[in-house]
């Protein structure tokens, strides 16, 4: 009878020194867990196939607006409007990166954006030709809101 006391003990025992370690573990978790700036290392790209959406990002987000585009056939995306006080342009032009090494390839179009406020704005392109022309627009609206 003495041995099955002193299992019952040990079992017992073992049970709250695991407890114990979940409470602790759990409690310890919750107290390194941090949030701070992590929103500004987020990237979200929009490409093409977003035309006429809602995007939804937290300030200090990085957007990065691709769209496909022949810069050698005289035609070029422009910037239409955007709310400069919601989302703020990095770079002045976009930087164009050509699908191969061919003489008037065709190519990818990218700007860079930083989620400066909350708020909404709705972000237009036009894709002109070389008679001022718009071939195309593109538009999307970018939902600036904490948590997103």
């Amino acid at each position: 009878m003495k041995a099955l006391g002193a299992k019952r003990v040990w079992v017992t025992v073992s049970a709250l020194v695991v407890v114990g370690l979940l409470v602790g573990l759990a409690a310890g978790c919750g107290s390194t867990t941090t949030t701070t700036k992590a929103a500004e290392n987020e990237v979200v790209e929009i490409t093409e196939d977003r035309d006429g959406s809602i995007v939804r990002v937290a300030p200090g987000y990085t957007i990065k607006l691709k769209l496909e585009g022949n810069a050698s056939t005289g035609f070029a995306w422009e910037i239409a409007g955007y709310d400069d006080t919601v989302i703020k342009l990095d770079t002045p032009e976009p930087e164009f990166r050509a699908d191969s090494d061919a003489v008037g390839a065709g190519g990818m179009f990218t700007w860079t954006f930083e989620a400066r406020a909350e708020g909404g704005t709705e972000l237009t392109l036009d894709y002109v030709g070389p008679d001022k022309s718009v071939e195309k627009s593109f538009s999307v609206e970018i939902m600036v809101e904490p948590g997103a």
